[in-house]
């Protein structure tokens, strides 16, 4: 029995009610404004019915086109699932991941020979210029977020997926050579007589950190100011000063001993990393490959994984 099947102008309509927008519609398909606008008028006609009230700068859905977009976009995630499971069957699939630059040099980088010992048909690609989630119209697949626990609802939309990677903790690092040269760390308020590292991204951590121990911070005259984690880390392994150290970003230079943390005081900030993505990317068979051992990689440092929470 032969489908009843409306116009393939249902893909444009679904892309032209999702940005309200012929012309960013016209943008994601690589066609123009007036073609996608005559083919969602095909549409319409195909039905006898209007989906769009089209007024002068912009476009609003009838009630009917509220309806066929919400079935139309869960017809076409299930599409998108079908098409990556074929493509995730071939020999190699690709993964696109979403980071900030300090994470993916300092952490993530180190441990894809992992991945590619346990999954050697995954090929990451990653993306560490930090834009708005949008997982319909980027090739992104997965996002890996730094949030305050408290915000997570806040600040990622209605119906994405997250798990907890790791909480971020801070403790002051160094090089062991910077302490053989300098004067002794032996309680906490020993480091305001020494060289400290600045990192704008977060500029007063370290007056938060001497709070929090009861230390009366005194800005010593001898500074470095960093703009980047990655670098103010690299600064404290070349021995210029006392850097803040925050998980995981120092890790792997503290296990193979190229940095030290001096002090006992670790302290939690109530941050955290997050791999966010969508309910149908998470389907894809390599995609969920890679989210498990990802979760893998985080609990090895003896952390607590949260996992599948909706925000």
């Amino acid at each position: 029995m032969a489908r009843k099947l409306p116009p393939f102008a249902s893909v444009r309509f679904e892309a032209a009610a999702r940005h309200c927008s012929f012309k960013q519609a016209g943008h994601e398909l690589t066609l123009t404004p007036s073609a996608i606008s005559h083919q969602v008028k095909s549409l319409e006609d195909f039905f006898g019915l209007l989906l769009f009230y089209r007024h002068h700068s912009r476009l609003e859905l009838t009630d009917a086109g509220t309806q066929y977009l919400q079935d139309l976009t869960k017809i076409l995630d299930q599409l998108e699932v079908a098409t990556s499971r074929v493509v995730s069957s071939q020999e190699t699939s690709a993964l696109t991941i979403n980071l900030f630059p300090s994470l993916a040099s300092t952490w993530l980088v180190a441990r894809i020979p992992s991945l590619r010992e346990e999954h050697p048909e995954i090929n990451l690609r990653l993306i560490t210029s930090i834009e708005p989630l949008d997982f319909k119209s980027s090739e992104i697949d997965f996002a890996i977020r730094y949030l305050k626990k408290s915000e997570v609802r806040k600040s990622i939309k209605s119906g994405f997926k997250v798990d907890l990677l790791m909480n971020e903790t801070i403790i002051p690092v160094c090089s062991n050579d910077y302490i053989k040269v300098s004067a002794p760390l032996i309680e906490a308020a020993d480091v305001v007589g020494h060289a400290l590292i600045f990192c704008d991204t977060e500029a007063d951590e370290w007056q938060l950190w001497c709070d929090a121990v009861g230390v009366v911070y005194d800005e010593h005259p001898q500074r470095v100011v960093v703009d980047n984690r990655a670098l103010a880390i690299k600064a404290a392994v070349d021995g210029l000063g006392i850097a803040m150290g925050r998980t995981p970003i120092h890790d792997d230079y503290i296990t193979r001993g190229r940095l030290i943390t001096p002090l006992p005081f670790e302290l939690a900030t109530g941050y955290a990393y997050y791999l966010v993505y969508t309910e149908r990317k998470g389907q894809m068979r390599s995609a969920q490959n890679f989210r498990k051992w990802l979760l893998g990689a985080s609990a090895a440092r003896g952390l607590e994984t949260q996992t599948g929470m909706d925000v």
